[in-house]
């Protein structure tokens, strides 16, 4: 497994049969800066391997740190929406993510039984 991330996002960007163009027109970045990120000349900022992660779902950990699969699964791409509201300026978002932390069962049961009066 490399533990370089220019490695991982050439073979990511590979895998996904675009070029570095296309790539970076899909995140929205010039395309010297992909050619750079892939170089090792450059180091992606964490809102660059967010988005990069969000529009090709691909796994944050593996791009990131070089562990698990490539591609995300479905409860991942929860993982990371989740991830992506802590990291913003959504205070609401914040604040419930935070409430959940304490949680304990009593509580989340509740939380069941509204969501269950909401299905019928």
């Amino acid at each position: 497994m490399d533990n370089n991330i220019n490695t991982r996002l050439a073979d990511l960007r590979k895998s996904l049969g675009i070029s570095q163009s296309c790539f970076a027109e899909k995140i929205g970045i010039s395309p010297n800066n992909i050619s750079r990120y892939e170089s090792g000349n450059r180091v992606p900022a964490e809102n660059t391997i967010l988005l990069i992660c969000k529009t090709f779902d691909v796994n944050y950990d593996w791009l990131k740190n070089g562990n698990g699969e490539m591609f995300i699964r479905t409860n991942d791409s929860v993982k990371m929406a989740i991830m992506k509201m802590l990291e913003g300026k959504n205070k609401t978002a914040i604040d419930v993510f935070t409430a959940f932390a304490h949680f304990d069962d009593k509580d989340w049961e509740t939380v069941r039984k509204f969501i269950n009066g909401l299905k019928k």
